[in-house]
């Protein structure tokens, strides 16, 4: 398909669905079908200029979804700062299991809870081509980021993952930390500003040094705002930052 057939679906769906078409998609799209350029990426932050007072919520979701799939060209889609809640994100994992093109996706700081979060990281069991999600300032909670865990252990395409301040616990960096020992797929890392319970704060960053001792792959990892002690980094972690060869960033940073 043309990318002016997937600027028709667009506007179809946005009349079957009674939604106003985003005038900065119209605009990219028909400037990537009047020229040679092709259209890898959609910025739907609301941040932008033109989503500031218009986010996009839950409903909007399919309205951008069922115009663009099997988009060939489309690598990159940027949700990050609007209402998506976890039927949005339920939408978007649904998609995630049979997309086989988009390679990046921003979610940060939604209004995602638990139910969204297990369903993100079940849909990336089966999704082969994602090479980066961002979930982080979404309330996914421990149970998904155990699932994010889990779904490691099949993913091996995934190669940035960023659950920053996602209320994930101990259970979570434990069960990351262990898949990860053998994951040689995943780059960078960040589960900043997570909260480690102090009574098991050894525990943690013992399976975390075991990461940084055996794992291949990552070259950034973000571990900063966790209240790692001193004593534990001392403790733990010390001697598996000098055994680790390919590592170039750790952040511990309170």
């Amino acid at each position: 398909m043309l990318v002016s057939d997937f600027q028709e679906r667009y506007v179809r769906a946005c009349e079957d669905r009674d939604h106003c078409a985003l005038l900065s998609v119209l605009t990219a799209l028909r400037d990537a079908a009047g020229s040679d350029k092709m259209l890898k990426a959609l910025n739907f932050s609301g941040n932008s200029r033109e989503m500031r007072n218009r986010r996009l919520d839950d409903e909007y979701i399919l309205t951008l979804l069922i115009p663009f799939s099997g988009a060939v060209f489309l690598e990159e889609i940027d949700l990050s700062y609007n209402e998506i809640t976890c039927k949005g994100a339920e939408e978007i994992a649904a998609f995630l299991k049979d997309d086989k093109y988009l390679k990046r996706l921003s979610l940060k700081c939604n209004s995602i809870e638990e139910k969204g979060g297990v369903a993100l990281a079940v849909a990336i069991q089966m999704n082969e081509t994602l090479k980066a999600l961002d979930v982080s300032l979404n309330s996914i909670g421990d149970k998904a980021g155990v699932q994010f865990a889990s779904s490691l252990q099949i993913n091996t395409n995934l190669q940035v993952l960023n659950i920053s301040t996602c209320r994930l616990g101990a259970s979570s960096i434990l069960a990351l930390s262990t898949v990860l020992q053998t994951n040689d797929s995943l780059v960078s890392l960040d589960i900043s500003n997570n909260k480690i319970n102090a009574s098991l704060e050894s525990d943690v960053c013992y399976h975390l040094s075991k990461m940084i001792r055996r794992n291949t792959s990552l070259g950034y990892i973000n571990l900063s705002k966790l209240s790692i002690s001193d004593w534990a980094t001392v403790n733990h972690l010390s001697n598996a930052i000098k055994e680790n060869m390919r590592m170039r960033v750790l952040d511990l940073s309170w």
